[in-house]
């Protein structure tokens, strides 16, 4: 389903990214988006979290850009 909404937990098992890093690149306004249909519950919108990490995609590590650059 395009739409599938992930929680934190969720975009961790499937990224490798840590909870904190997400959380990090949230209040720097880095990828990927987020939504918050209330004050505590942090959700992420699957196909961006997918766009995302194949938006990182690298042939050689002299092309890779630090984690907060995309």
């Amino acid at each position: 389903m395009e739409n599938e909404y992930l929680t934190a937990e969720e975009v961790v098992g499937l990224t490798c990214v840590s909870k904190a890093a997400l959380a990090q690149r949230r209040y720097k306004g880095l990828p990927p988006k987020f939504y918050k249909p209330t004050g505590k519950t942090v959700l992420y919108k699957k196909s961006e979290v997918l766009d995302w990490v194949e938006r990182s995609v690298a042939s050689d590590t002299r092309h890779v850009k630090r984690s907060d650059a995309n």
